[in-house]
Order: C-alpha cells, then sequence, then structure tokens
C-alpha cells in the first residue's frame, strides 16, 4: 500500500511541477484547487495507513489516485 501512496505522490509533484509553469493565472488557480482536492485522501489515507486503519486506506488511496489522474490528463489537455 505505501509503494501505492508514494506513486500518487509523485503524480502529484509532477503535476505541481507542471501547474507552475501555467501563465495564466486563474486556469493556473483552478489547477492548484484540483491538486489540493487530490491530496486531501492522499494525506487521509496516509494517516490511516498509520492508524492501521486498512479500510480506509484503501478507499482514499483509490479517490486521490483518481483526482491525480483527472488533474494530470486536464493539465495535458489544457487549450
Amino acid at each position: 500500500m505505501m509503494t501505492e501512496v508514494a506513486a500518487v505522490r509523485a503524480t502529484l509533484k509532477e503535476a505541481s511541477s507542471l501547474i507552475k509553469r501555467v501563465k495564466d493565472k486563474a486556469e493556473r488557480a483552478k489547477f492548484q484547487e484540483a491538486w489540493q482536492q487530490a491530496e486531501v485522501p492522499l494525506i487521509e489515507a496516509s494517516n490511516a495507513g498509520h492508524e492501521f486503519v486498512f479500510d480506509n486506506l484503501k478507499e482514499r488511496l483509490e479517490r486521490a489516485r483518481i483526482r491525480a489522474n483527472v488533474l494530470m490528463d486536464r493539465i495535458a489537455n489544457r487549450q
């Protein structure tokens, strides 16, 4: 599980780097908000792992993974 957490963290780190390059302030703000929305369940998943509550970890990790992937798709496909 912790390997999967690390993978989502890596995706978010890459997204953060790409977001910093967005010149349009409004667009960058939207991406930053989406990034934060992906980070929240990742933090919750990490906390659940430390508490040995693995059901919560799986659910939150999946939510974080989906949000991170959607964010990367949005960044990659921006016009």
